[in-house]
């Protein structure tokens, strides 16, 4: 019985042990910024220094790295962007770096399921950028990828750490996105008009008056009282019609 008794006391101190939350030594984290009409979101763990030096040391030069800890970095993008001369479509991409002292390789890759950088393969990246790190100028002690130098048409992913900063320069189509909306925008509108226009001419309305509405078009008899209707679009000017019979 006293056996019995221990056995259950130790797993339930386990238990509670298990249930206690403790801080992560890299905390997780998430960057979101809309560029231009394209929202950008990034999830990362937030190394520390530590009193350690890291690149060259902790993050090997030469080698792939998974810009953060745990799991690898993730950047997600909700329209197609443009990274150097690669066209990158809407979606997410886990974020690499292969780092020297001169020059760093910055890597979006297509495989999300990876802890690190354990599994990588060059197969499935997706695009590859050299660029020449930057000295910070002071000691970043907890690791920070942010996005910068936002304009309407691009920005950069800043990746800070110890005293060193990289940036990943990526442009987006705002005008052709704005064009696609107003597209759809229109279209929308003009179905709805439409159809209330279908509605009216199929009940007892003798009269509509719409403000900012102009003829579109005409279609054929319509509905059971052999009403003609009529399309709409937007227009400047408002204009009152009356049903034909």
């Amino acid at each position: 019985m006293k056996k019995i008794l221990l056995a259950l006391l130790v797993a339930g101190t386990f238990g509670i042990a298990n249930a206690q939350e403790m801080p992560a030594p890299s905390p997780a984290a998430t960057n979101m910024q809309r560029v231009g009409l394209t929202d950008v979101e990034i999830t990362y763990s937030r190394p520390s220094l530590k009193g350690r030096t890291i690149f060259g040391e902790l993050v090997p030069f030469g080698e792939v790295w998974r810009t953060g800890a745990n799991a690898s970095t993730k950047i997600k993008f909700s329209t197609e962007v443009m990274i150097g001369e690669t066209k990158i479509p809407a979606g997410t991409y886990s974020f690499y770096a292969i780092p020297t002292e001169s020059k760093w390789t910055l890597i979006l890759n297509s495989n999300l399921t990876l802890w690190g950088s354990d599994g990588y393969q060059a197969s499935e990246d997706v695009v590859r950028l050299d660029v020449e790190p930057m000295d910070l100028g002071f000691k970043m002690e907890s690791m920070t990828i942010n996005i910068q130098n936002l304009t309407e048409k691009g920005a950069i992913i800043a990746l800070a750490w110890e005293n060193v900063v990289v940036a990943m320069p990526f442009s987006v189509e705002s005008d052709k996105q704005v064009a696609k909306n107003m597209e759809k925008a229109l279209n929308d509108a003009y179905r709805a008009n439409r159809n209330a226009a279908e509605y009216t001419t199929g009940s007892n309305f003798i009269d509509f008056v719409s403000n900012g509405f102009k003829v579109k078009g005409s279609g054929g008899d319509v509905g059971r009282n052999n009403q003609t209707y009529v399309y709409l679009a937007f227009a400047e000017t408002p204009f009152k019609y009356s049903n034909a019979r």
